[in-house]
């Protein structure tokens, strides 16, 4: 288990007393108050209040005194949501609280309302009913309890600081920051107001480290704070600083003089400033491990759906389905995932979410439970013969003929990522430090435990691969003494002229390559800096951690070869390897470099001089450019079948047929394999396919073979 050896040291206590967290928040008998960012419908504006802070919500008013105070100090003249909503006998405010004071014009009709929001309007003060489901879009008040910084912080304005003299190295210093409060981080510097705050506070733990750095694009220097502030409007460089060229010195310190200077995060351990800003404690948590240790399984990060689904509860809704009869439209939802099926709506809450959902595409196909609650139109009756429900744009539903054709609105149960014993769970994945090896033996025992060599997405990533791999490095003797201090990360390309691409098909994205070193390779490290170095595949034993999607079972893969996240999980049907219609045809192959067949429409490139193993082929072929999506062939489609075995030449050749990372298999165009026609069935060790040459049946092997292979084009839609 890794920890971090030393404890916080602690010189000051903070007073303990209530305020918000700035501006536009404004403090009113033990609430704070502020209007929404954005306008919004009053099912989505709750979701814009608590944003960032959870424990925000649409506001309730108790007394006319709260009523006028939003009114004058909040509203200035325009109508906005509250939290109210009255439907039949009920009447509830979203945040809990007790019903006991409304402001309706007296000829308000009360006792007849079916389903009414308020809005609270901003010249009378009145309120006024407006539906739910009507679309109307307007900026709410939002309101949390005011806060106190906890014991052990500084309150300065609108901020709390604690001052930490346990050095740690930069990456370090803003983990231990980010894990001590939700929305906490290396401190921030705006004025030489706050230079001095924080300059006289670490008096005697000079120099600090503070938030600001440039390790994303060089030069460009942003704080690190959850707080907002990203750019520098403030600056406090000393003379002939920043210094540093090529990502040598990415991160910034105070000195004794009071000025800031740039040096290299992860060299000499500092004291550091940690900052959060008020209330910032009660704020959603952040999407990282536990600290300094593993992660259990009983851990769970943000719930998730897969792309393209909305996350509702504990649920996840599909995007309306083609219109289909009730049947049909079933059918649909469980060719986007076997689990799936049309929306079974229990609750109010429920039918909130499917409704927003659906926008646009009303009346939609749902399912009722006539124990939970019922939500029907006026006059609709048990004894009707339309057996189906329907979803209206009313927000009610009404009973219809199963054989008519409406969208459905398809149901799943979302997934809380959880990490086995000893994993690190980070932004909704888990990490395993395995040890040293080589680049075979590291990708071979990633495989083995579901994972891959990791990909990295974010500088967020970045740094956290960085912290935890170097930190196992300092902790660990034969880490120390047996490699090089580089760890394997999941980039390689075909040659060196070709593109670089990730392990587990995620899209490429911005690279962090040390002095230009892209150039040089054909694998990837990354250097306790957080840069990255190409090198010749098989030239070293490096140390290396493995990364997997803990949803992937659940849903698929998160990220896969030409994964095109407009059209993921489609509402088309899953064609079998013999039933499979032809597709449209892309007019043109790409202009790659490559020498493309285009064979019947289907556009095909060769490698069939040197076989390779499943991996390297993948590698070779997968990537997403000027239009085209290029992909092992996926040859669930006939076309592509039948234009494959017009050129193997009675060979067997690897297709895009997979599961490496996952109990089920999947093509490489993120659609589920079911109803596969097997010429040699699978086994517990063989997760990758070829089709046989001449028969073109499809045929499980090992992914470690080596087979000759073709790549596939695919026009990507506009």
């Amino acid at each position: 288990m890794l920890v971090f050896r030393c404890t916080l040291a602690l010189s000051l206590v903070a007073t303990a007393f209530t305020d918000c967290p700035g501006s536009p928040w404004k403090e009113w008998n033990g609430h704070c108050y502020r209007l929404s960012a954005s306008t919004a419908t009053w099912l989505e504006i709750r979701d814009v209040c608590k944003h960032p802070f959870k424990q925000a919500d649409v506001a309730s008013v108790g007394s006319w005194e709260e009523n006028r105070f939003i009114l004058e100090n909040i509203l200035k003249q325009q109508s906005a949501w509250l939290g109210l909503r009255l439907r039949k006998e009920r009447r509830c405010w979203t945040d809990k609280s007790p019903v006991k004071f409304m402001h309706f014009r007296s000829n308000v009709p009360l006792d007849d309302v079916t389903d009414a929001v308020v809005q609270l309007a901003g010249t009378t003060g009145h309120w006024e009913l407006v539906s739910p489901y009507g679309g109307k879009k307007l900026h709410a008040v939002c309101k949390m309890p005011s806060c106190e910084c906890k014991e052990g912080w500084v309150k300065q304005k609108n901020r709390c600081y604690k001052p930490i003299k346990c050095p740690l190295r930069w990456l370090d210093a803003r983990e231990r920051c980010q894990r001590m409060a939700p929305m906490a981080d290396l401190a921030t510097i705006n004025s030489s107001s706050e230079n001095d705050f924080l300059v006289n506070m670490m008096s005697n733990k000079m120099p600090f480290w503070i938030g600001l750095n440039d390790r994303e694009q060089e030069g460009e220097y942003q704080w690190s704070g959850a707080g907002g502030e990203t750019t520098p409007a403030y600056r406090n460089w000393a003379v002939s600083e920043p210094n540093g060229a090529r990502h040598t010195e990415d991160c910034v310190q105070v000195g004794t003089s009071g000025q800031w200077s740039d040096h290299k995060c992860q060299d000499q351990p500092k004291s550091y400033v940690c900052q959060q800003p008020m209330c910032g404690n009660r704020a959603h948590p952040p999407h990282s491990g536990q600290e300094g240790g593993a992660v259990s399984s009983t851990d769970g990060g943000s719930p998730r759906c897969p792309n393209g689904w909305r996350l509702g509860g504990s649920k996840c809704y599909s995007k309306p389905t083609s219109p289909e009869s009730f049947d049909r439209a079933e059918e649909l939802c469980k060719e986007q995932h076997p689990r799936s099926h049309i929306a079974n709506v229990t609750s109010l809450p429920e039918n909130d979410k499917v409704f927003l959902q659906a926008s646009g595409s009303l009346p939609v196909w749902i399912r009722h439970s006539e124990r939970g609650s019922s939500n029907w139109q006026t006059g609709v009756t048990a004894a009707s013969s339309a057996r189906c429900a329907t979803l209206q744009s009313s927000g009610q539903w009404s009973r219809e003929q199963c054989d008519e054709k409406h969208p459905g609105i398809c149901e799943l149960s979302s997934c809380v990522p959880k990490c086995p014993q000893h994993w690190y769970l980070f932004q909704g994945n888990c990490y395993f430090i395995k040890g040293i090896g080589t680049l075979k033996h590291a990708t071979e025992s990633c495989e083995s435990v579901g994972g891959h060599l990791p990909s990295i997405l974010s500088q967020d990533e970045n740094d956290f691969i960085t912290a935890l791999i170097f930190r196992w490095r300092r902790n660990t003797k034969h880490a120390r003494t047996s490699c090089r201090p580089f760890a394997f990360i999941g980039a390689s390309r075909a040659d060196k002229t070709s593109p670089w691409s990730w392990s587990d098909g995620a899209d490429w994205g911005t690279p962090r390559w040390a002095h230009g070193d892209g150039d040089r390779g054909t694998c990837a490290a990354l250097n306790s800096e957080g840069r990255w170095k190409s090198f010749d595949c098989e030239a070293y034993k490096l140390m290396f951690l493995c990364k997997k999607d803990p949803c992937r079972d659940q849903f698929g893969p998160l990220h896969s070869p030409n994964r095109d996240t407009s059209s993921h999980l489609t509402t088309h049907p899953v064609e079998t390897l013999t039933t499979a219609a032809p597709r449209p045809k892309p007019k043109i192959c790409p202009n790659d470099g490559r020498h493309w067949h285009e064979e019947s429409g289907v556009c095909l490139a060769s490698f069939t001089s040197s076989p390779s193993t499943f991996t390297s082929a993948f590698k070779t072929c997968t990537y997403k450019k000027d239009g085209f999506a290029v992909s092992l062939p996926v040859v669930r489609f006939k076309d592509t079948l039948e234009a494959l075995l017009k050129l193997t030449g009675g060979r067997d050749v690897w297709v895009g047929l997979t599961r490496r990372y996952t109990s089920v298999w999947y093509w490489h165009d993120v659609v589920r394999a079911t109803d596969l026609q097997w010429q040699l069935k699978p086994t517990a060790d063989t997760r990758c396919t070829s089709i046989d040459g001449d028969m073109g049946g499809l045929v499980a092997r090992r992914c470690s073979d080596k087979l000759i292979f073709f790549c596939e084009a695919r026009r990507l839609p506009n």
